[in-house]
């Protein structure tokens, strides 16, 4: 998600269940939403610096995984990223355990 003011430690829940928070930067949070997130509309809610946001409201389809493609494609390489460092996980930088 897209922002300002994000703060280290915020959190995001969609409707009032815990999103698991991968980053976040003072202008980007990035998420991925609960796995028993209830399909159908709901809402996602930030807070950051104990603050909680407006609740805007989304629309949670079914799920139907998939993988990004890192030329946007979808075809060719996979969209990866090392969770420790974000580089992108490339031939050149292979994820290591």
């Amino acid at each position: 998600m897209y922002g300002t003011g994000f703060a280290a430690g915020a959190t995001v829940s969609v409707g009032t269940i815990a999103a698991y928070v991968e980053a976040v930067t003072p202008g980007q949070i990035n998420i991925e939403l609960p796995v028993n997130a209830v399909a159908g509309a709901s809402t996602i809610t930030v807070t950051s610096g104990g603050q909680a946001s407006n609740a805007f409201p989304i629309t949670v389809s079914a799920y139907a995984p998939a993988v990004a493609t890192a030329n946007g494609s979808g075809s060719g390489l996979g969209d990866f990223f090392d969770a420790k460092t974000f580089a992108q996980i490339t031939a050149a930088n292979p994820a290591t355990p």
